[in-house]
């Protein structure tokens, strides 16, 4: 059956009017946007009437600022939905149009996917739809993915801010069908793609068919190797994609990179997620970790290795014994990592 946005998605004008595409870094985008210190209270009333007929920059900001009283202070504003929807189909500055999308996701309405899905087909600047797609995802909208299916198919004549934004929410509206299409964003040549793609698979890796779940793990380990994937930051979406994953290879895969891996920050966000493992090779690789040449990495390790000590079996106690000891002298007295050694030895 022919999907119902394949009419919308031969209507998509991929051209960035606004600046031309400049290659992305490899970025996490925010769940939210900065918090600031307080957030006014403000008349709704005259804020709704501001949206109809303030100028572009006080619509930007009024937005701005409905959307952050319903996100931080759990205010519920419905009536806002319909003015800020309107914002995003007809306002001429984008910057406004920009500011009502976000502003729908914090609100929290799932109201607000129709406007959302508008922008994300139509609109003709890139941030715009960037911020609908991921406004869409973290809506939890499913009526989207065949949308972002069809767009991420269309590979590079979609900008790559907008692809790794539909990369990131596909991860959120997880579905059979998206599984496809995060496998070939995985292999883009745009890092911010392949992180977003590969961090995604993550949620790919349960109740699925297991040619699903084997393949997406299958990418997932390939991401993690320092001879297929340079860049640390997609290494590193690797390894949290891996975390709440029972394969034993999760394990071998994330051991390896706490003691192989070139990166100390990948290196040490490995020894981290260890603590969510238990086994042999998850012991053995965290006081191998006690000798890294990175401190950070060697505190890390310590840390994880006596709170593994104190809430797991133990499968090498003279090893495990020798390590805590060291701990004991390697670390500054009273430290934390101190302590818990202490405490991980007494509790054996």
């Amino acid at each position: 059956m022919a999907s119902p946005y394949k009419s919308l998605v031969k209507k998509v004008k991929v051209e960035v009017k606004d600046k031309a595409e400049v290659k992305t870094q490899v970025c996490s985008f925010p769940a939210t946007q900065r918090q600031s210190a307080a957030v006014p209270d403000i008349d709704i009333g005259r804020a709704l009437m501001t949206l109809r007929e303030g100028s572009a920059k006080d619509r930007a900001q009024t937005a701005r600022l409905l959307g952050d009283l319903a996100f931080m202070k759990k205010v519920k504003i419905p009536e806002a939905i319909f003015p800020l929807s309107v914002l995003i189909k007809i306002d001429d500055d984008p910057v406004v149009r920009e500011e009502a999308a976000w502003a729908l996701w914090k609100i929290g309405d799932k109201k607000a996917s129709e406007a959302l899905l508008h922008a994300l087909a139509n609109d003709d600047w890139t941030d715009v739809r960037e911020k609908a797609a991921r406004a869409l995802g973290l809506l939890g909208a499913n009526e989207a993915v065949p949308l972002m299916v069809a767009l991420l198919s269309l590979g590079r004549s979609v900008p790559a801010k907008l692809r790794a934004a539909l990369a990131a929410s596909l991860g959120l509206l997880v579905d059979p069908q998206a599984a496809r299409v995060l496998l070939h964003a995985a292999l883009d040549a745009e890092p911010s793609i392949r992180y977003e793609a590969v961090k995604s698979l993550g949620r790919y890796l349960f109740n699925f068919s297991q040619d699903i779940m084997e393949k997406s793990f299958s990418q997932i380990i390939r991401s993690l190797s320092p001879h297929r994937e340079r860049i640390p930051e997609i290494r590193q979406s690797a390894i949290k994609a891996l975390r709440i994953c029972r394969d034993p290879r999760a394990l071998e895969a994330i051991a390896k990179a706490a003691m192989n891996d070139p990166d100390a920050e990948t290196r040490k966000l490995a020894c981290e997620t260890l603590l969510c493992f238990d086994g042999p090779a998850s012991e053995s690789a965290l006081i191998d970790a006690l000798e890294d040449s990175n401190w950070f990495v060697r505190k890390t390790a310590g840390r994880v290795l006596a709170e593994s000590v104190k809430r797991s079996r133990i499968y090498n106690t003279p090893r495990v014994c020798e390590a805590l000891q060291r701990m004991e002298r390697m670390f500054p007295s009273g430290s934390r990592e101190w302590r818990l050694a202490a405490e991980a030895f007494a509790s054996l």
